[in-house]
């Protein structure tokens, strides 16, 4: 058996933290975009659709409330990596910039 990883820990503490009610994080925040762009239903549309054809396009098999994060300049083929290198990933939902700025142009 693994012993918890502490770094882990720390990172999701700190998310917690700010989706606390007043975080930047939590979906009463004023950064949301549900609420920024509140009054354009033609945004709201648009977001919801954008939101919609990415869940239809990646199905998450984990039931448990789990993330792997990652950053890297755009092609910097971050999700090449972690599946190379990090075995038993086809169970999370992938969500990366370019899978959305797909939407976005199209």
């Amino acid at each position: 058996m693994n012993s918890p990883d502490p770094l882990r820990g720390r990172v999701a503490a700190q998310l917690t933290a700010m989706s606390v009610p007043g975080g930047p994080l939590h979906t009463k925040s004023d950064t949301s975009t549900m609420i920024r762009f509140a009054a354009s239903p033609a945004r709201l549309r648009f977001r919801r659709t954008v939101v919609d054809r990415y869940l239809v396009r990646e199905t998450s098999l984990r039931e448990r409330r789990s993330a792997i994060l990652t950053a890297g300049a755009p092609g910097a083929w971050t999700g090449t990596l972690l599946h190379d290198h990090i075995p038993g990933l086809d169970g999370y939902r992938r969500l990366g910039a370019d899978m959305v700025k797909d939407f976005l142009i199209e």
